[in-house]
């Protein structure tokens, strides 16, 4: 599969398993549907994608995150975007997992989140620090002051 009209190179591995993937699933749409008697893409092998070492944002990178968010956040979501982006940082908790946290699973005197979703449904306690307190605890002030703001 080559990418675009005329180029000589070819599409990136996880393009090309992408691509793949849609079409098995097209070729086994039409064998269940009987228009096909087989799945032509059934021997075709997906492509090594070479291993990558996970990035992360350094301390500075975070800083000018967290001022960008003061500096263009409606005083509505202002709190809310900075306890989100305390949480992230120092807990290590991924982006689902943190929107799938509701109020009652903060357990505030040992400072942790309750019954955490992970990855792979495994449900797991998981502390934060001081910092996470303290961004959590500014959210749920500064709602208060929203009527239309909900409990839990």
């Amino acid at each position: 599969m080559r990418e675009g009209a005329g180029r000589a190179s070819c599409a990136a591995p996880s393009t090309r398993n992408a691509r793949l993937a849609a079409l098995r699933a097209f070729y086994r749409f039409l064998v269940a549907e009987g228009r096909l008697e087989g799945d032509p893409t059934r021997d075709v092998v997906f492509a090594a994608e070479p291993h990558r070492a996970p990035t992360f944002l350094t301390a500075c990178e975070f800083a000018r995150l967290c001022q960008a968010v003061r500096e263009t956040a409606s005083e509505y979501y202002l709190n809310r975007d900075l306890a989100m982006l305390a949480t992230l940082w120092h807990t290590g908790l991924r982006l689902g997992e943190l929107l799938s946290l509701n109020l009652g699973q903060v357990d505030w005197g040992s400072e942790r989140f309750r019954q955490v979703r992970r990855k792979g449904g495994d449900q797991v306690d998981v502390h934060f620090n001081v910092e996470v307190t303290i961004a959590l605890r500014r959210w749920v002030f500064a709602r208060l002051s929203f009527p239309n703001a909900e409990g839990e």
